[in-house]
Parts: structure tokens; C-alpha cells; sequence
């Protein structure tokens, strides 16, 4: 991919990029007992969401907020899905279909974060990037490669570990990013939110092979 076409797509980032800070932020307050820590998901009475192409069940107390940009001829729908803590799950429908991978829409994700936090709290918060290796999670009926990267979260000096997955799925028409993120204590009780989403989720339109 070239720079130009990196940087525009990282301009789709950059709002999603803010809801991750606000949860990451809320996760390294809840280090020092400001917040309460991540709710158990209800993924016994989930919700179900069918829309923009894609369908899935999320836990049934996770909160969906949906949205819908454009940049030049490039149109975006995006989801978030969020349980009150620090676990969240972003899911971008870009039409028509970009030619990008798990592992440039992790370096997207990841540098929005920062860029993120370094424009709207300054110093407050700041984050560092750390080991990058591949993932595998059951989207789709079968194993789909993606990206999972560590980063950690330093505010007034306590230091919060996170995980961050990336996943991409394309069709003729249409490119799919899911990423998933919780901070590392929080990993346990969001897995089950994240695999109820894994498991159901699906493409209406016909997807291209891995």
C-alpha cells in the first residue's frame, strides 16, 4: 500500500480511535479505584444486529452505536460495541472494497490510538506500542488470520497492559475490519463477549476466500 493511500484511510480512524481512548483511559482509572473494573457480559440473553451488511449477536448489557462517514468516494459504516469497561469492539464495512490487510489496518489502528491521545489529553495519558504477532480467531465458519498486538497505557503513573486484535474480510464489493480490544485484566471477563461475536458473525454478501 502506498503512504497515501495509508494516510487517507487512517483518516476513517480517527474518530473510532477516541472511543478507544475514552475506554482505555476509564480502564487505567479503574487501576486506581476510580471506576468500577469490566461487567461480566450477558452473552446468556444476547442482542442481535443485522445491518450494513453483516449480522452477529453481542452480549445482551454491551451498548451498539452505529454511524456512517464518507471520504471522497469511499464510504464507511462503523460499530461500536462497548460493555462499560475497558473491553471494546469496533467493526468498519468500507465500500467499495479497499485493498488493505489485518497487518496495515493494525498499523492504522494502532498509530490513531496514539495520535488520539496525544491530541486530546496531551501528557495525561500516553501509549507504547509492543509485540506484534499473528492471531486466529473462527470468523466466517473457519480460522481467519489476523493481528494482535500488546500496548500499554501510562496515566499519573500506573501503567495498564492492553490487548488489541485486528481482523479484515473482503468481497467483491465491500471491506470488513473488526478489532477487538480489552485491557489485560480485563482479558478474562471480555473473551466471552468477544468469542459471542466471533462465533455468529457473518457477511450477507458472499465473501472472498482467506
Amino acid at each position: 500500500m502506498t503512504e497515501h493511500r495509508t494516510v487517507r484511510y487512517a483518516q476513517f480512524m480517527r474518530l473510532p480511535a477516541l472511543g478507544l481512548l475514552v475506554l482505555t483511559v476509564a480502564g487505567a482509572a479503574a487501576c486506581t479505584d476510580l471506576v468500577l473494573s469490566e461487567p461480566a457480559p450477558d452473552v446468556a440473553k444476547p442482542k442481535h444486529v443485522r445491518a450494513m451488511s453483516v449480522a452477529f449477536d453481542y452480549p445482551g448489557n454491551w451498548r451498539l452505536e452505529q454511524d456512517e462517514r464518507s471520504l471522497g468516494e469511499t464510504i464507511v459504516n462503523e460499530m461500536t460495541l462497548d460493555g462499560a469497561g475497558s473491553a471494546i469492539v469496533l467493526i468498519h464495512v468500507f465500500r467499495p472494497a479497499l485493498d488493505i490487510r489485518a497487518m496495515e489496518m493494525m498499523k492504522i489502528v494502532r498509530d490513531s490510538i496514539i495520535e488520539s491521545i496525544d491530541g486530546v489529553v496531551g501528557t495525561l495519558v500516553n501509549a507504547t506500542g509492543g509485540q506484534e504477532v499473528d492471531a486466529f480467531r473462527t470468523f466466517l465458519g473457519g480460522a481467519r488470520k489476523g493481528r494482535l498486538a500488546h500496548m500499554t497505557f501510562a496515566m499519573l503513573g500506573v501503567k495498564v497492559p492492553h490487548t488489541l486484535e485486528v481482523y479484515t474480510f473482503e468481497t467483491d464489493n465491500l471491506t470488513v475490519a473488526v478489532a477487538m480490544q480489552s485491557a489485560d485484566e480485563d482479558r478474562k471477563k471480555a473473551e466471552p463477549a468477544f468469542a459471542l461475536i466471533e462465533k455468529s458473525f457473518r457477511l450477507l454478501v458472499p465473501v472472498t476466500a482467506p
